[in-house]
C-alpha cells in the first residue's frame, strides 16, 4: 500500500512539472496590463513583420514575440525598431534563429513566460567568417557595412561576437557551397549541418552570450523540452539541448 502511494506522488509531482512546462498562463505585467493583451507578433522576420513595429501606438511598448528568425538584413531592420523605441520584449513560445540573435538583445527588457525555447545555429558573423576561409576568388565585391553594423550592434549591447563558435562546437560547423558571380559577392548555399539548432541553456545564454532577461528556459527542464521541440518544430531533425542530442522523428 506504501508503495502505491508513492508512485501515486511521485506520478502527481511529474504531471504538474509537465503541466507547468506546457500550460499557457495569464502572467500580469505592471500597471495591471497582462501580457496576451499585448501585441502579438508571430512568424518569420519579414516585411510584414517589419510594418507592424513600425506602426505600434507610442504607448505599446510592450510586445509579444514568437518567431522562427529571418535575414540578417532585416532582422538588424527589426531591432533597430526595437532598440529605438525602448520596446520590452515578451516571448512565451519560441524565438529562434535571427530571432534570438537580433531582437531579443535589442530589446529594452527580455521576459520569458511558460519556458519558451530559445535556439541558436549559424548567423550573418559565422557565415561571413566562413566565406573568408573558404573564398577562392577576389572578394572586393562583398558588402561588409552589414558586418560593422552587427558587430556595432553587438558591442554597444554586451553581446559577445563570437558567440557562433560556440554554437558550431554544438551543431557543428554548416557546409557551405559557393557560387561565383560576375561583379558581385559569391551567392552562399548551406548544404549540411549535423544538428538543425542549438538550446543554450539558462547560464550560457546569460553568461556566454551575455543576454539579460528574466524568467526560465524550456531547455533546463526534460519535461518540457521533449514536449515543446516536437511540437513547435519538425521532425527528422537532431537539435541539442544544452549539450545532449535530441531526435524529432
Amino acid at each position: 500500500m506504501a508503495k502505491i502511494m508513492i508512485n501515486i506522488l511521485w506520478l502527481f509531482i511529474l504531471s504538474n512539472l509537465l503541466i507547468s512546462c506546457t500550460q499557457d498562463s495569464y502572467y500580469p505585467l505592471k500597471d495591471g496590463l497582462d501580457y496576451l493583451d499585448t501585441p502579438q507578433f508571430y512568424g518569420p522576420i519579414n516585411e510584414q513583420f517589419i510594418e507592424r513595429l513600425s506602426n505600434l501606438e507610442p504607448d505599446e511598448t510592450v510586445i509579444t514575440i514568437n518567431s522562427t528568425g529571418g535575414t540578417g538584413r532585416l532582422s538588424m531592420r527589426a531591432a533597430n525598431i526595437i532598440e529605438n523605441s525602448k520596446i520590452t520584449v515578451i516571448v512565451d513560445q519560441y524565438c529562434l534563429s535571427a530571432c534570438a540573435e537580433y531582437l531579443l538583445p535589442a530589446a529594452q527588457e527580455v521576459i520569458f513566460k511558460n519556458d519558451p525555447l530559445i535556439g541558436f545555429h549559424w548567423n550573418t558573423l559565422s557565415l561571413h567568417q566562413q566565406i573568408n576561409q573558404k573564398a577562392t576568388k577576389n572578394l572586393s565585391f562583398c558588402d561588409s557595412i552589414e558586418i560593422d553594423k552587427i558587430e556595432s550592434f553587438y558591442a554597444r549591447k554586451k553581446i559577445n561576437t563570437e558567440f557562433w563558435k560556440l554554437t558550431y562546437e554544438r551543431i557543428s560547423e554548416p557546409k557551405i557551397k559557393l557560387t561565383y558571380l560576375d561583379n558581385a559577392c559569391p551567392k552562399l548555399e548551406i548544404i549540411g549541418v549535423n544538428h538543425s539548432l542549438w538550446f543554450p541553456s539558462e547560464e550560457t545564454l546569460k553568461t556566454d552570450f551575455g543576454l539579460k532577461f528574466s524568467g526560465s528556459l524550456c531547455s533546463d527542464y526534460q519535461a518540457c523540452f521533449e514536449v515543446k521541440i516536437p511540437k513547435y518544430l519538425k521532425g527528422n531533425a537532431t537539435y541539442v539541448v544544452g549539450k545532449t542530442v535530441f531526435i524529432v522523428r
